[in-house]
């Protein structure tokens, strides 16, 4: 490891997660860029993809309004899709999935940076508004989202292409109503977490929207498996989705908390990587159907422009 990199990553364990912190070294440009480094706590190592994806959007949002570049450290604040080996070239779990505009190794050894807290979101960036009927956006802060995201969370060239190639061949032509439904650990959630939409309330959902919208498909994203039957026999609406790991129907454990040790290769990487397709397929659909999730959260500003129409289900 370069010396610099090394002393720079000592300190930065040593100054732990709790506050944000300015460091700059004496090799340190005078002139230079100043990197804002995304960090979160690791005793936050459940968090889900899209719970990791928001934290960073919010920081990175933060960084672009201080003028700071930002660079997310997956590396050394480890998470549940880390592999203990490099995967697509990295050892940092963010940059297997995005690109970044420089690499921690560059950041660190620059000498001029922040280092974030580690301890939650910045709240006063958080674009959502929920009424009775709908979850909205509030449009000034989810533009901000979205222009942070626009310069600094680029999805890798080569995964960006596998979506588009999946939407060619599954999607396009159609006119396609999305469904989100989180299954597993919602049923009993922790504190703090909104419990599962109930299933016939989704399925009602879903016939009232095929009703009023004609759709030619539906895409479903969901983390159970038996979900897609019961779709396709209640709407009588063809139904694909992705392959993809899933638990059996009334498994109560997260998905992505209940296979960490599975036997398929890359499975952390492929966990992270097959519910960002879903989101993105899901924000590419002209009709969504969804409960509370951050995924849900995340389609909603991966998407350039409103859905066609959208059902909130809230029971």
């Amino acid at each position: 490891m370069n010396l610099r990199k090394a002393i720079a990553v000592r300190l930065v364990r040593a100054f732990g997660l709790n506050q944000e912190r300015y460091v700059r070294f004496p090799w340190a440009a005078a002139n230079g860029p100043i990197y804002y480094i995304v960090r979160r706590n690791l005793n936050w190592g459940d968090a889900g993809f899209f719970s990791n994806w928001l934290y960073a959007l919010t920081h990175i949002a933060y960084a672009k309004e201080k003028g700071w570049i930002p660079v997310v450290d997956m590396r050394n604040c480890h998470t549940l899709y880390s592999e203990k080996h490099p995967v697509n070239g990295t050892r940092n779990a963010w940059e297997y999935y995005f690109e970044q505009p420089v690499d921690t190794r560059t950041a660190y050894r620059s000498g001029r940076f922040v280092l974030s807290t580690g301890s939650g979101r910045k709240k006063s960036y958080m674009p959502f508004v929920e009424t009775d009927e709908r979850l909205d956006l509030v449009p000034e802060r989810a533009e901000q989202l979205k222009a942070a995201a626009a310069d600094y969370m680029h999805v890798r060239p080569d995964l960006l292409l596998s979506f588009e190639e999946w939407e060619t061949t599954h999607l396009a032509g159609k006119r396609v109503l999305g469904v989100h439904w989180r299954g597993t650990d919602k049923r009993a959630p922790p504190p703090g977490h909104r419990s599962t939409t109930s299933l016939e309330a989704l399925l009602t959902a879903v016939s009232d929207l095929r009703d009023r919208r004609k759709p030619d498909l539906i895409f479903l994203a969901s983390d159970e498996t038996g979900i897609r039957e019961r779709i396709e026999e209640a709407a009588g609406v063809p139904v694909v989705q992705t392959e993809a790991c899933r638990l059996d129907a009334g498994d109560a454990r997260g998905l992505h908390l209940a296979n960490v040790r599975h036997a398929r290769p890359n499975h952390r990487y492929l966990l992270g990587l097959e519910v960002l397709r879903d989101a993105w397929l899901l924000s590419r659909c002209d009709f969504l159907v969804h409960g509370h999730s951050n995924v849900v959260n995340a389609v909603l500003l991966l998407r350039d422009r409103p859905f066609d129409d959208r059902i909130l289900v809230r029971t």
